[in-house]
């Protein structure tokens, strides 16, 4: 499969807007291009809906003769496209009930969590998002089976009519693939406030089943008409404040979890949780939402110091050495930034040469290979390094020491605090 995936990615198959299983791309990304498109269009004075649906068991309805008349409309080699015939070939469902055993051909389904399976729905569902390319004022981003539908026009009759083509596209395309949309999830959320009331009524609308939202639930965030977050802060005050209840009925201010535990729970767990996909949508956060952040950050500030309530908030963070949530966000951002290679407005002084790390790609799978020496020679240093450690009740301790021609040539000791543990 890896040859395939080189030959999709070369070839400009996998569309940029497919965001789950490719490389390089996250649930983060495709929410900034939701947000991106509607604070667009807000910009050009446009009216515009997203259109949440879903494919329902894609793995298990996954058609094999539209898998591979795909492929050969993709052009794909003889050599790859043989491999895939043969590995869809001759599947069969066996069922034994009691002393019978029933057989049947099995012409749908590939294997969900294998490496196969992840590339053949790449290959499905990019035909759908040429489709939907093609519409004017249609944009599309898929993640996995999780499909959001943006439409934007002058005034709601227009929407309206972009919708119907657009919901007929993608129904002769389940039907020609074999596949079914799921009608439980089906949500539109019209980024506006007037007229809903004729959305309601429309046909289109009332005969596809599709529910008229305000907000709704997507890839771990909450999207909401205002496009300000305060509703995704009230799901994270709930999440959050849930933790740190169960946390408080194990932990007093005389026994429980230690001042320095329950900081690292913050750290490591509370706080990814509400910088999660903070770059999508940090920089248009309304004051409320600010607030509310806030609210969530002192309420854990407070149960981690043992403080009173009347604390301000710049004292709190002094005393547990936590920064505010804005310059956690921007740390998150940063980090995710330098590791995917991209430019940061972070200026570090102390570093005269700033390395941008790099991630060598597109290579083709026979030239990506690992090189082994069967010399003898490598490896046989002429120094050896011990390493050891040890913890009393109040200091984790850890030593290394480095042997040079049977001669000590480093010692190192290091004494951490008793947060610290040795691995068994």
């Amino acid at each position: 499969m890896e040859r395939l995936n080189y030959f999709l990615k070369t070839t400009g198959q996998i569309s940029p807007l497919q965001f789950g299983f490719t490389a390089g791309r996250s649930k983060a990304d495709a929410i900034k291009t939701i947000s991106d498109f509607v604070g667009h269009s807000r910009k050009q004075g446009l009216k515009c809906c997203l259109l949440a649906l879903d494919i329902a068991e894609p793995f298990d309805n996954a058609w094999h003769p539209g898998i591979l008349a795909q492929l050969r409309k993709l052009k794909c080699p003889p050599n790859m496209f043989n491999m895939v015939k043969d590995f869809l070939r001759d599947h069969t469902a066996h069922v034994t009930l009691r002393n019978s055993l029933s057989s049947k051909r099995v012409t749908k389904g590939c294997p969900q969590g294998s490496v196969s399976g992840t590339t053949l729905w790449n290959i499905i569902i990019s035909d759908l998002i040429k489709l939907l390319s093609n519409e004017a004022k249609v944009k599309i981003v898929v993640f996995a089976n999780d499909i959001m539908i943006m439409t934007q026009g002058p005034s709601l009759p227009d929407i309206l009519k972009i919708m119907q083509t657009t919901l007929q596209t993608i129904d002769n395309w389940c039907k020609e693939n074999r596949l079914k949309i799921s009608k439980d999830k089906l949500a539109l959320m019209p980024m506006f406030t007037r007229n809903k009331e004729v959305l309601k009524s429309h046909p289109t609308i009332s005969k596809s089943g599709i529910k008229i939202v305000s907000q709704m639930k997507y890839l771990g965030v909450t999207l909401d008409y205002k496009m300000d977050w305060y509703p995704h802060t009230q799901y994270l005050e709930n999440k959050v404040l849930h933790i740190r209840n169960s946390l408080v009925r194990c932990s007093t201010a005389t026994w429980g979890m230690t001042f320095h535990k329950l900081r690292m729970i913050y750290k490591y767990t509370i706080l990814p949780v509400i910088t999660y996909a903070s770059e999508a949508w940090s920089t248009s956060v309304s004051k409320r939402a600010k607030s509310k952040f806030q609210q969530i950050r002192r309420a854990f500030l407070i149960f981690i110091t043992r403080a009173y309530k009347s604390f301000s908030n710049e004292a709190l963070s002094a005393i547990a050495g936590i920064m505010p949530i804005e310059q956690a966000m921007q740390l998150y951002q940063d980090r995710r930034a330098i590791s995917r290679g991209n430019p940061t407005n972070v200026v570090i002084a102390a570093l005269k040469k700033i390395e941008t790390p790099t991630k060598i790609r597109g290579i083709h799978p026979k030239d990506n290979h690992i090189s082994v020496d069967l010399s003898g020679t490598a490896g046989n240093a002429n120094m050896k390094i011990f390493t050891d450690g040890s913890k009393t009740e109040n200091h984790v301790g850890a030593s290394m020491v480095a042997e040079k021609d049977s001669k000590e040539t480093h010692i190192s000791t290091e004494t951490e605090h008793d947060t610290y543990s040795i691995p068994s």
